[in-house]
């Protein structure tokens, strides 16, 4: 794996783990920095939050990415579902407790003035209605294109 170059001003994502027993870390949260001075191993950054003083703190590379800037809009952009493309979903429970996966072809669109857009997508036999806003396109139907 190439070393990722960093350099003044870089905006960078630091990430901050919880360290369990041996070589167990989880994953606590992400801030944004800038950075400011780079070192062989270590840089310094200022945090890049909205706090009136912001954080200024040493951290190593390891820890740290480069955030990409000036992605193209079509980069950006979520590919919109069309009816026949073949898509996937999540739907969870109310507490957010309880995830399920749906994968299944988009058979209608609910265009509802009130709420938010559904979508109902067939999985086999079954048909699983869910949020518009939460589907992803895994294949295009080609008459879609």
């Amino acid at each position: 794996m190439s070393e990722v170059e960093f350099k003044e001003n870089d905006q960078i994502i630091v990430d901050n783990f919880l360290e369990q027993g041996d070589s167990n870390f989880k994953l606590l949260k992400s801030n944004v920095c800038i950075v400011l001075v780079v070192g062989k191993y270590d840089l310094i950054v200022k945090s890049h939050d909205s706090s009136y003083y912001p954080k200024v703190f040493p951290v190593s590379k390891s820890v740290c990415r480069r955030i990409t800037k000036r992605k193209a809009k079509s980069q950006v952009d979520i590919v919109i579902p069309q009816i026949n493309d073949l898509v996937a979903g999540v739907t969870s429970d109310l507490g957010n407790k309880e995830q399920e996966m749906h994968v299944g072809v988009l058979e209608e669109i609910r265009h509802n003035n009130t709420a938010s857009k559904t979508a109902v997508i067939r999985e086999g036999n079954k048909r699983t209605t869910i949020s518009f806003s939460n589907l992803v396109v895994l294949e295009q139907n080609n008459q879609n294109k």
